[in-house]
């Protein structure tokens, strides 16, 4: 009955990620689009590599499957040691290929996030005229990390009314007035975020009542 049930529950499940998964705690963690295509080209890449390493070794298992098929045992005993050899490698072959589906799912959503963002960005002409430019580099990965400690900063003052000394020493490392900018920021995503609070506290008594 156990084998059963997982047999039909198994199809439904992989040891991957999901969708859900991939588009908000891979992609959307990086917070800048900028950040984003860059994450997402680097999940491809390393998909696509490893895609590619997987067909190697699903087409090795292939030929030493095709060779047993081919070789006459000498004895009852040879015989029974290559049948098993021979299943071990089915079965293989088939964990590959289900590395192979999964993959290829993966790709497929990342791929589609991928257009998404680029569509955003103006499409991929003006994309990649963007991409050429190092100043283009330059203060997106300026407005990623002021995001970034932004975000650390307003954790920090959240959790503790103040700002922790290794989010100061790493604001410290920006240019003075990106410190600014993340200090600004920090402040004002802390009062919404109170601001947000008592509204829904509001809304809770009033149900209530």
């Amino acid at each position: 009955m156990t084998n059963q049930l997982f047999l039909k529950l198994d199809q439904y499940f992989t040891s991957g990620m999901t969708p859900f998964q991939m588009r908000n705690f891979v992609i959307n963690d990086f917070i800048t689009a900028y950040r984003k295509l860059r994450q997402l080209v680097v999940e491809i890449k390393a998909r696509v590599e490893n895609k590619i390493s997987i067909m190697f070794e699903i087409e090795e298992l292939q030929i030493k499957i095709d060779r047993l098929n081919k070789i006459k045992p000498s004895d009852i005993f040879q015989s029974r040691l290559e049948d098993v050899e021979r299943r071990r490698y089915e079965w293989q072959l088939r964990q590959k290929q289900t590395l192979i589906t999964q993959i290829d799912f993966e790709l497929t959503t990342f791929a589609n996030v991928l257009n998404t963002l680029v569509e955003e960005q103006g499409g991929l002409d003006t994309l990649l005229t963007n991409l050429q430019s190092d100043e283009f580099h330059e203060k997106e990965e300026s407005q990623y990390w002021i995001e970034k400690m932004a975000s650390s900063a307003y954790s920090d003052f959240i959790n503790y009314g103040t700002i922790s000394k290794g989010v100061i020493d790493t604001i410290k490392l920006l240019p003075q007035e990106s410190q600014h900018i993340v200090i600004e920021k920090a402040l004002e995503k802390q009062y919404n975020t109170i601001a947000e609070l008592n509204v829904y506290k509001d809304r809770l008594l009033v149900s209530k009542d």
